[in-house]
């Protein structure tokens, strides 16, 4: 026993090690993707409240007071500008922990630091993925702090990923000997009885392989993380790193994007049906995609609404509510002017001359050149001229 006993310690303490080492070198605040060039705004520059509202949730920054500290910043829309505040991760000389940026029509005014009378000329925002997946051209990620998940959210996923998440210490041992009896009948892994912060360690820190000692690294990993972040800290960065599927060339990472491509609606306007939904997502996103897949979706809902009703979470008849509620589901995304697929392209194949393991190259965080507006002016102007010679 006591064998055991040192065995374990010394496994754990070998993975803490790895993971310390990874969140040292900020592996969750600057996740591994291609990047585009840092956005730069100025003072006089055209550009619309709404239009720096969506830069700025392109940079990873979260509307209102910041609970998420793993966000870029937050902001703040007032009556006549835009109140930023920098995450301390992320501030840099020409960009303070708060600046207000006024308008005057659709153009910026001033930017002035608050809490000072100091103004500057310009600010510079941190750089907007472009995507985290080689394979993929376009991505879309937002952040969300823990208090803007919806309750049913919470149970929708807890109930069908991880009954226990708010109780165990990283490892539901159950489900795990669970798993682990059925891979053995089977012969091979099967089943993963994966706690959410699991998922979130396989996401962030592991490769994709199915080994029995990648397992073994998830399960120290994630044990350990739970030693060094909140439950709500690990939820929200579990709700926010998930990949949900894929509309056209972009790729969807967390909830409130699959929200928004999905059902053109905000998180928290989301029915339970909806809810259901997109938390069967997580299991098999391409497999369950109801942009692609409605039928399989729906009863992959159905079973999610069943886990919900299970744990006590809703009522019988809200679940046949839920199971007869029409769903409005959005088409696919087409290429948009800001989408830049053959720079990604080109990325991937000078990536490809280095030679990296397939798990190194997936976790290397690539900053470009790329200035997205001049992308999109870009491809503007080639729309522009391919429809006139048309015609």
């Amino acid at each position: 026993m006591a064998t055991l006993a040192v065995l374990f310690f010394v496994t754990y303490t070998h993975y803490a090690a790895i993971l310390d080492k990874q969140l040292a070198n900020q592996s969750l605040r600057l996740p591994a993707g291609i990047y585009a060039a840092p956005r730069r705004i100025s003072t006089g520059e055209q550009i619309s409240r709404e239009e720096l509202v969506d830069r700025l949730t392109s940079a990873g920054y979260q509307e209102n007071e910041q609970n998420n500290e793993y966000a870029a910043g937050s902001f703040r829309l007032q009556n006549d500008g835009v109140e930023i505040s920098a995450s301390n991760f992320y501030q840099t000389t020409d960009l303070p922990e708060r600046v207000f940026i006024a308008f005057k029509g659709k153009a910026i005014s001033s930017i002035q630091k608050q809490e000072s009378t100091g103004k500057l000329s310009s600010i510079t925002l941190p750089a907007e993925m472009l995507t985290s997946d080689f394979n993929t051209k376009k991505q879309v990620r937002s952040a969300t702090g823990f208090d803007d998940i919806p309750q049913m959210l919470i149970h929708a996923l807890t109930a069908i990923e991880d009954r226990n998440f708010f109780s165990h210490n990283g490892v539901d041992v159950k489900a795990m000997f669970r798993a682990f009896y059925k891979n053995l009948t089977c012969g091979g892994i099967r089943e993963g009885g994966s706690t959410i912060t699991q998922q979130l360690i396989k996401n962030e820190f592991l490769s994709p392989e199915r080994t029995y000692q990648r397992k073994l690294a998830e399960v120290m990993m994630a044990m350990a993380l739970e030693r060094r972040l909140t439950k709500e800290q690990i939820f929200a960065l579990y709700c926010d790193r998930v990949y949900l599927g894929q509309s056209g060339i972009t790729a969807i990472y967390g909830f409130q994007q699959a929200a928004s491509l999905y059902f053109g609606k905000e998180l928290k306007d989301l029915s339970l049906n909806e809810v259901a939904l997109l938390a069967g997502l997580a299991k098999a996103p391409n497999r369950y995609s109801p942009q692609t897949n409605l039928e399989e979706s729906k009863t992959r809902r159905d079973v999610v609404l069943n886990a919900m009703l299970e744990a006590g979470y809703i009522k019988t008849e809200e679940a046949a509510a839920a199971k007869n509620e029409q769903l409005a589901i959005l088409p696919s995304q087409k290429l948009d002017n800001t989408a830049a697929a053959h720079f990604v392209d080109y990325v991937k194949r000078e990536v490809d001359k280095q030679k990296f393991e397939e798990q190194d190259a997936a976790r290397l965080r690539i900053e470009t050149t790329l200035d997205v507006d001049l992308q999109q002016a870009a491809n503007e102007a080639v729309t522009k001229h391919t429809t006139n010679l048309a015609k």
